[in-house]
């Protein structure tokens, strides 16, 4: 039940710009038609749509931006463990790695050849 109120409210916010572009066009529309501002709480109702408009837009550009820093920080982590990683383990020499094959007193599983 929960999920479904946050849901009907993400869905709400989401059409909040297209609300707010339809708003701009109609009051225009109203505005030229009648030749006078629409004032609103005694401040031009236009006015008011542009700036919230302007605040969406740097919040939208802020949210961009620390997204991409934080990509940009998880792709220089990843790099470093990739360049950290890649190194051998210095407790561990690389020529120390078993062989498999013949060994070297004949067998292959590690017994002696037989001498019959």
């Amino acid at each position: 039940m929960r999920i479904g109120r946050i849901q009907a409210g993400v869905i709400l916010v989401n059409k909040i710009p297209g609300m707010v572009d339809t708003l701009v066009a109609k009051t225009r529309a109203w505005e030229e038609a009648r030749g006078i501002t629409f004032i609103y709480d005694g401040v031009p109702l236009l006015v008011m749509l542009d700036e919230y408009a302007m605040l969406r837009q740097e919040r939208e550009e802020e949210k961009r931006r620390l997204k991409d820093q934080k990509n940009f920080s998880e792709q220089q982590n990843i790099e470093q463990e990739a360049t950290f990683s890649s190194r051998p383990s210095p407790a561990r020499a690389s020529g120390t790695k078993k062989v498999s094959g013949p060994r070297a007193n004949g067998g292959s599983n590690g017994t002696p050849p037989s001498r019959r």
